[in-house]
């Protein structure tokens, strides 16, 4: 419903342009007459699409389109304004030919189009960007989950060794410090750690005879967290 209405209203406010085209022609010559029609079309459509249609994709959490809008509004308002104000200075005041007119409304287009490059290309980055750090927090985001999970488990559990608490708080603790990193390195890393907290929380939820077993894999994850907050980007 609201792409009809977008539609209708877009196609009703062609028809004014058009109507008041016709109605106020005066003796313009017919090229002249219909580039002005075509520049004036334009220029209300472009802006229409900066109002009705979204500059941000759905789903796009980094906006890059939303973080760059400013650019193309500039972009679209600066050549609406300078091509309504040269249509109006070329045919009232001075008269200027056809294809004077239409050379200058060109490199117009071609200075806006150049913009709206730069934009993309700036959309594209901050995209990008976005990707990378994503990656890079994953593997954090990965391991802090298993570590509350292995607080979580160990909290609930009033018969296990006090001293597994501890760890436990430590190892969620010393996550906070490690720094983001898009290494390899640092993926292994944090896989490593991910499936060995995995692992303790397991042991821990069947805690019984795998004592050993428990401090092992908290002695593991102790240096592997070690070295991957130690290790530098």
């Amino acid at each position: 419903m609201k792409n009809i209405l977008s539609v209708i209203v877009l196609i009703g406010g062609e028809a004014i342009i058009v109507a008041a085209f016709f109605l106020l022609r005066g003796d313009a010559p017919n090229n002249v007459f219909a580039l002005n029609l075509i520049v004036s079309s334009f220029v209300y459509i472009l802006l229409f699409a900066d109002l009705l249609v979204p500059w941000r994709r759905i789903g796009d959490k980094s906006d890059s389109r939303l973080g760059s809008i400013g650019i193309r509004w500039m972009a679209t308002i600066v050549y609406a304004i300078v091509a309504v104000a040269f249509m109006l200075v070329a045919n009232i005041v001075f008269d200027w030919s056809f294809q004077l007119q239409v050379i200058v409304h060109c490199c117009f287009v071609f200075f806006m189009l150049l913009a709206f490059v730069g934009l993309m290309a700036s959309s594209s980055r901050i995209s990008s960007v976005y990707q990378e750090q994503t990656t890079e927090r994953k593997g954090l985001d990965d391991i802090r989950r298993a570590a509350m999970r292995l607080s979580d488990t160990v909290s609930l559990n009033p018969a296990l060794p006090s001293g597994y608490r501890v760890k436990a708080s430590e190892i969620e603790s010393e996550i906070r410090f490690i720094s983001p990193s898009a290494s390899a390195e640092a993926a292994d890393m944090e896989n490593e750690l991910a499936r060995l907290l995995h692992d303790l929380d397991i042991e821990i939820s069947n805690y019984g005879h795998n004592g050993d077993t428990i401090d092992s894999l908290f002695a593991r994850s102790a240096r592997v967290l070690s070295r991957r907050k130690n290790l530098r980007q």
